[in-house]
């Protein structure tokens, strides 16, 4: 007679290994900030984007209107423009963004 099978642990240590290594890895990607990577001057005048106001917006409103799927292509100035002119940090209850987008 054959002595009943063990559990297969090497098995389970190599996928735990391998989730702990995809954990490690997601979180450097996190971290890590690029080379290239220039973080846009805060903009202060108190008015909103006009590429918000004046493009997305009426390309969101007109796409929502033909009730179809559509498309919103939105370019890295653009964002970069939107985001320059938030107050930062951005408190959301107990929450604040102060340790998740810190200026280098």
């Amino acid at each position: 007679m054959k002595p009943p099978k063990k559990p297969k642990l090497k098995k389970l240590y190599y996928s735990l290994a391998a989730l702990a290594a995809a954990l490690i890895l997601l979180v450097l990607l996190l971290l890590h900030t690029p080379a290239g990577f220039k973080q846009p001057p805060p903009i202060s005048d108190g008015k909103v984007s006009r590429y918000l106001t004046h493009v997305l917006a009426p390309q969101f409103y007109n796409g929502a209107q033909r009730q179809q799927p559509f498309e919103l292509v939105i370019t890295q100035a653009a964002v970069n423009d939107i985001l320059a002119r938030c107050r930062w940090p951005k408190h959301f209850n107990s929450l604040s963004t102060t340790g998740l987008f810190r200026p280098r």
